[in-house]
């Protein structure tokens, strides 16, 4: 069985509606996670979701294609200075 991803970071970018007397919201965000390989890598989305009942779902989003990938050696993305095995990487 190989390793399970695991999360780094989760960024939200914008969030539109979403609030309690909306029926629909929307949300952008960031991923970050690290591959199997250990390397970081980004999903970046926007997403709608639907309240029912007073609970809200997802109902689909968009992928944003990213191109970033950061080695564990890299300089962490979250503005630290430090190498990303030091610090998001943990």
């Amino acid at each position: 069985m190989g390793k399970r991803k695991s999360l780094a970071k989760l960024e939200i970018i914008d969030c539109k509606n979403g609030l309690s007397e909306d029926s629909v919201g929307e949300v952008e965000f960031k991923a970050y996670y690290l591959d199997l390989k250990n390397n970081l890598q980004v999903h970046h989305e926007k997403s709608i979701f639907k309240k029912e009942n007073g609970y809200w779902f997802y109902v689909n989003g968009t992928v944003i294609p990213s191109k970033a990938i950061i080695n564990r050696n890299d300089t962490c993305s979250c503005g630290s200075g430090m190498k990303f095995k030091k610090s998001c990487g943990r």
